[in-house]
């Protein structure tokens, strides 16, 4: 079942949720609560591994970023993957991961099937009876 949000499309994948941006808007704070309550809401707050798919992303102010890496932000995920649609974009991603440290797993990939392999490692630990 996919949900369509106003900022990001939901869809549970195998084992972990697939997150993809819109194309186009630009996410401020406001926006980054909406996706969280979103998020939250299509997973019944259960914790699960994330693929982050940015494609469409064309800006998220400081405040969104400082948001979505906070332990209210965060909330729900157990491990994140973000697909980067550039390297360019994935050096910058990566500084901006390093300046704010969420408190999970965090990677980020150029290739979607080596950034899901290493999202269902975080999905079978979540297994009961592994």
């Amino acid at each position: 079942m996919k949900k369509e949000g106003k900022y990001v499309d939901l869809e549970m994948g195998d084992n972990f949720l697939i997150a993809r941006y819109k194309a186009g808007p630009k996410i401020d704070l406001p926006a980054a609560k909406q996706i969280l309550d979103e998020r939250l809401t299509y997973t019944n707050n259960k914790d699960v591994p994330v693929l982050v798919i940015d494609s469409g992303l064309v800006s998220m102010d400081k405040q969104a970023r400082d948001f979505l890496s906070s332990s209210e932000g965060v909330k729900g995920i157990s491990a994140s993957a973000i697909i980067s649609s550039s390297v360019v974009n994935s050096m910058l991603v990566n500084f901006v991961l390093k300046i704010s440290r969420p408190n999970l797993p965090v990677k980020v990939f150029t290739d979607r099937t080596a950034a899901e392999l290493w999202l269902k490692s975080f999905a079978d630990e979540e297994k009961p009876n592994k």
